[in-house]
């Protein structure tokens, strides 16, 4: 059976959202048994007669109707055979990532670097053809923008087996919520937790413990901290105490994510007072290059005068311009992490909701000796 080509004005571009009711019927009800697995991948659906004859349209009704589902990847024609269910379905193979606006919203403006880091892994591994992933930019979850209609329009016509979101508060605030495809694996990469999210945690806490005992493994005892929130400061504080680390208060300086380029500044006045610090942990990634710059200005030496141990996300960490210890996390971890949670979900297994990732050092040498 041959699908044929619907009209230019019918199809151009994406699917229209107002479809003709008795096309849209059909296509939902072959979509139904499709996604609840009445129709398995591979088998063969009802011919274009017989369907016609079961929802009393013309063959050519019918005919659009399988077209969309084509165009949707659920269908495939196979000449004369007939039409047959895809082998591999978007609702059981494609993940979408779904990324919030970052120019507006200064409580994320930090998590760029992150953002951009997880992006290049999701589009090498799309490229290199390991994973089916639509990416959805901006998303701010009104239904007015075009960005979450898309994405509305893809959970409506079953295209994603799941979501990994990256801000779970703008998630919450949405249709998407409460979207019907209530068992759709939705993950979280947050220390923050929702209504009805996996969450994958690359774990700070951890991160900061390891950059503290490196300092106390190279003797290092007065350590500087720069942060883009003052949030961590009480954990901080205490870690640095349980391992007999000194600082002061101005050691501990917390530098907004929207002015981040001040960490230059932040920095160089600590490198001007009469006792400075001789380890200096940057807790965030975004804050690297400035806050470098301003060593690079004083010298070069920060092993020397000052041991610098900095955030980085890997495999693509931040700019640094002097030489430094970089410890975060990998992003191909964290991706892959989410991508398995969606898959073992989809498949009925039993999934952890919180799955901890670890942080790694860029260099191994760099791990404080054991005991």
């Amino acid at each position: 059976m041959r699908l044929a080509t619907p009209k230019a004005d019918d199809h151009a571009g994406s699917i229209p959202r107002r479809r003709p009711v008795k096309k849209n019927a059909i296509a939902e009800a072959v979509r139904r048994q499709i996604v609840a697995g009445r129709l398995k991948p591979g088998e063969r659906l009802p011919t274009r007669r017989g369907l016609a004859k079961r929802h009393g349209v013309s063959v050519n009704t019918v005919q659009d109707a399988l077209f969309e589902l084509a165009h949707d990847g659920l269908v495939v024609a196979d000449g004369r055979r007939g039409a047959f269910v895809a082998e591999r379905l978007p609702h059981l193979a494609r993940c979408g990532l779904v990324i919030p606006p970052l120019s507006d919203r200064t409580d994320l403006v930090s998590h760029k670097p992150f953002y951009a880091a997880l992006l290049a892994e999701a589009l090498r591994r799309r490229r290199r053809g390991d994973l089916e992933l639509n990416i959805y930019r901006d998303v701010v979850g009104h239904t007015r923008d075009p960005n979450f209609q898309r994405l509305a329009d893809d959970l409506r016509r079953c295209q994603l087996a799941g979501l990994i979101v990256m801000d779970p508060a703008m998630f919450a605030n949405t249709p998407l919520a409460h979207f019907p495809q209530v068992n759709l694996p939705i993950v979280s990469i947050s220390s923050k937790a929702g209504p009805r999210l996996l969450r994958v945690h690359p774990n700070q806490d951890q991160m900061i413990e390891q950059a503290l005992d490196y300092f106390v493994a190279h003797g290092r005892r007065r350590i500087a901290i720069l942060d883009h929130s003052p949030g961590k400061w009480e954990f901080i504080r205490a870690a640095l105490a349980s391992r007999g680390l000194a600082t002061r208060p101005s050691w501990m300086q917390f530098v907004p994510a929207v002015a981040s380029a001040t960490a230059r500044g932040t920095v160089m006045l600590l490198l001007e007072g009469r006792e400075v610090p001789d380890g200096l942990f940057i807790a965030d990634d975004s804050l690297v290059e400035p806050a470098t710059a301003a060593l690079r200005d004083d010298g070069g030496r920060p092993t020397g005068r000052i041991d610098v141990v900095a955030m980085g996300n890997f495999p693509s960490p931040t700019r640094s311009h002097v030489p430094c210890h970089r410890i975060g996390f990998d992003v191909r971890e964290v991706l892959a992490s989410c991508v398995s949670l969606i898959q073992r979900r989809r498949h009925g297994e039993s999934v952890p909701t919180v799955t901890e990732i670890a942080p790694v050092w860029a260099d191994p040498l760099n791990l404080p000796p054991k005991g």
